[in-house]
């Protein structure tokens, strides 16, 4: 079950100011037509504006097979949307003066006897999918049963793929894009090394409790929470136990895609790229992050796909699409305006695709139409 990522090219307020929920008959007429349309089990979203949440909304089910609802405090899985939360703890590193932007793995890996052919790669380049790293050879469905069975500690299971990549020479072309699930796992063992804690505890405390994200986690939220779901041979959603059998990628892969999070603990992160950093994150963190990484007007920032004069954000977009197969998550930053739009749903495959894409078309739509 690999991170089957989809960028989307359409596409603020401070993390500690969320404004009054407001939602208009209109956009819930919106909600519950795509819905209806996609086929799948429940979509979430929320606007967020230059004092908060503006909108937010969730509708359908935690799980086909019941009618029990959905929440607003409920956790969705956002996939490869992770990778902007991942990168971020690396700058905040930086900015904490435990971590230089250009190390290269030389620095970054200095217990791991790296091929020289990786000589000045970056952790930028990782971050950007332009390290030369491919999952093909690498990451396949042998590699998933075994790893899906490893009870070996995370730290120890991330070491091991980091040294079996470094150890060879690239398998793709260095600065080329070329997205891989192994990007990240590069780039959170780097991230465990630094501070000498798990990826999960490093990501916890330097961004999920200074933000207040109480409702973050890993993998799928279990508990009272909507399931992930497959899609069965006729087309309908099948809802997948998080508890019994593979409801999600190995856990090796988190830094790169297993974070759940609530949709208003989602905004405290998301508001981050509208409002300046929000007294989290500096100028110049905002600034790396948000910026292709090949000195071109376009492309991969580090956890974002940057878009230059979308003319309905009178700006540069920030956008990223992410699902594990089971789930899927959007969210457009137009920081000119400010406004965000992230959208959820507990659905992969094409009806995820389609549904968190209809609904976050007609939101900019409707944000954007009078301005």
């Amino acid at each position: 079950m690999l991170d089957r990522r989809s960028l989307i090219l359409a596409g603020a307020s401070s993390f500690a100011h969320i404004g009054k929920t407001v939602v208009t008959p209109t956009v819930g007429q919106a909600l519950q037509g795509v819905l209806d349309l996609s086929n799948v089990p429940a979509l979430g979203y929320a606007v967020v504006g230059p004092k908060g949440i503006t909108a937010m909304e969730v509708a359908g089910r935690r799980r086909i097979t019941n009618y029990e609802n959905v929440t607003t405090d409920d956790a969705w899985h956002i996939g490869s949307n992770t990778e902007a939360m991942t990168a971020t703890v690396y700058a905040k590193l930086v900015e904490q003066k435990q971590a230089l932007w250009g190390a290269d793995v030389s620095l970054l890996f200095p217990d791991i006897k790296a091929d020289p052919s990786w000589s000045g790669t970056t952790i930028e380049q990782f971050m950007s999918h332009r390290a030369g790293v491919t999952d093909v050879g690498l990451i396949d469905e042998g590699w998933l049963i075994r790893t899906n069975q490893d009870k070996r500690p995370l730290t120890d299971q991330r070491t091991e793929l980091v040294t079996r990549i470094l150890s060879r020479p690239p398998g793709g072309q260095r600065l080329q894009y070329e997205y891989s699930n192994a990007d990240y796992v590069v780039v959170g063992a780097a991230i465990e090394r630094i501070t000498k804690m798990s990826w999960e505890n490093a990501i916890t405390a330097i961004l999920f409790l200074p933000l207040g994200m109480n409702r973050a986690g890993f993998g799928p939220p279990v508990g009272d929470e909507p399931w992930g779901h497959d899609i069965a041979p006729n087309g309908d959603p099948d809802p997948v136990n998080p508890t019994k059998g593979v409801a999600d990628n190995p856990g090796v892969l988190a830094p790169g895609g297993q974070v759940h999070v609530s949709l208003p603990d989602y905004v405290k992160f998301v508001s981050l790229f509208l409002t300046g950093g929000g007294g989290y994150l500096s100028a110049d963190s905002l600034g790396k992050l948000g910026r292709p990484q090949d000195s071109m007007p376009e492309g991969d920032g580090l956890g974002w796909r940057v878009t230059v004069l979308r003319a309905w954000a009178k700006g540069p977009v920030l956008a990223h699409e992410g699902s594990n197969t089971l789930w899927r998550a959007s969210v457009n930053v137009a920081p000119a305006l400010p406004l965000a739009i992230i959208v959820v749903t507990n659905s992969g495959g094409e009806p995820g695709a389609r549904a968190v894409q209809m609904m976050s078309a007609r939101l900019i739509s409707d944000q954007t139409k009078e301005e």
